[in-house]
């Protein structure tokens, strides 16, 4: 009894401590390729109704459209980031996850990945992700008058700047994206430095912003759009994932 005993506890040890280390991301073929996570780290992921467990519905997402700049999206099951010769002219996506459920806070952020799919699009197209600094409300309209939209990020705030308030300094770009067809994982590494400020004081967590790169269109309309986090199929919906050290 004891043999089998030392046994069991032996295998439950081992289990824990492989589960420590970062899981191998996602190879997505757009953007960045996943991490290796690194010898020690710790990997978690958010995603509504999936990670960090299936009641987790801490993401918030819409998109902004500049032709009809009063109109909120936030109840749609995808939101667009496409240039200027689309027929709603430039639309941007509102992104953030609440991630104050990462304790302790004082962790250190080793990488962190953005993974969005597409619904449509067309390309080649690149986008560029920016940290927001107002914070949104996503809002329960799907192409209605309401919060957020391209003039205002609250029902009682507008943006300093139609269609969103953001650092100048990117947060992460892919380039050149073709093949933007139905379910491609479009894979962005984050500037680890802005998921850390996130973790270590959730009151400075306004998320981000997605846009198509370049903005300006030259006759074609090109740009992606993404599942959000309404989309039925849960598997993509936006997907976040850390990999951190325990301090």
């Amino acid at each position: 009894m004891k043999v089998k005993l030392g046994i069991i506890v032996f295998f439950v040890i081992g289990l824990i401590l492989f589960s420590c280390k970062g899981e191998p991301g996602a190879a997505g073929d757009k953007g960045a390729t996943g991490p290796a996570g690194g010898t020690g780290a710790i990997v978690m992921s958010f995603q509504d109704g999936v990670f960090p467990s299936d009641n987790y519905a801490g993401t918030s997402d819409a998109a902004i459209i500049n032709s009809v700049p009063e109109y909120n999206n936030g109840a749609c099951t995808s939101f667009d980031a496409a240039n200027s010769s689309c027929t709603w002219n430039s639309s941007r996506a509102l992104l953030k996850f609440d991630v104050s459920s990462l304790v302790p806070s004082n962790v250190t952020v080793k990488k962190a990945y953005l993974e969005l799919h597409t619904i449509d699009g067309a390309g080649p197209i690149g986008f560029v992700v920016h940290e927001l600094t107002r914070a949104f409300d996503e809002g329960t309209s799907c192409n209605a008058k309401g919060t957020c939209s391209w003039i205002s990020a609250t029902a009682s705030t507008m943006w300093t700047t139609p269609g969103g308030d953001y650092d100048a300094t990117q947060m992460s770009s892919v380039v050149n994206v073709a093949d933007l067809s139905i379910n491609q994982a479009i894979i962005f590494e984050l500037n680890a430095s802005v998921v850390q400020k996130w973790i270590n004081d959730p009151s400075k967590n306004f998320g981000m912003i997605i846009k198509a790169y370049p903005e300006t269109g030259s006759g074609t309309c090109l740009g992606a759009e993404f599942a959000t986090s309404e989309y039925a199929t849960k598997s993509i919906r936006p997907k976040l994932t850390i990999y951190y050290n325990l301090p």
